[in-house]
């Protein structure tokens, strides 16, 4: 089911990193809708969110849900590499879409991640308000300056 091999890390070679290889293959559907049962590690308006000590111990509450030997760090990549992959998957189809091509895609998990979507929309949305935010703070003080004599 679940396969563990033990690697030396070369940047810490007294503590020997554990590499979990998952062979279950209802894994990646349990993870999900264990991330899922807790918001503070995905939406970004929640408290607990910029609370590292409440992301672990959520992180450790899905470890014991999901029987997975790993640690926090272990089952954050597991994660990590299911959200980015859907992400990818999304911008590939909204490409082919804008090219006219209209696909469906054939990642069995693409389905499952649909919730996720206004969390990620929200993200990008508070990046691009940020970016503006600081050009518009930019071009303010640059307006400023031009109007400063000798400037």
């Amino acid at each position: 089911m679940i396969d563990r091999t033990a690697i030396e890390s070369p940047a810490r070679k007294e503590h020997p990193d554990v590499q979990v290889t998952v062979t279950d293959p209802s894994f990646g559907t349990n993870l999900i809708e264990e991330v899922r049962a807790h918001p503070c590690l995905f939406d970004i308006r929640d408290p607990k969110y910029r609370h590292s000590e409440c992301r672990n111990q959520a992180w450790n509450s899905v470890i014991a849900h999901l029987n997975y030997p790993g640690d926090v760090n272990s089952i954050y990549k597991q994660w990590k590499k299911i959200r980015d992959r859907y992400v990818r998957e999304k911008r590939r189809l909204r490409m082919q879409r804008d090219n006219g091509v209209h696909d469906d895609s054939t990642w069995d998990l693409y389905p499952a991640m649909a919730w996720i979507d206004p969390y990620l929309d929200e993200r990008a949305q508070l990046v691009s308000l940020w970016i503006s935010f600081i050009l518009s703070c930019f071009l303010g003080f640059v307006d400023c300056l031009c109007k400063i004599p000798g400037f």
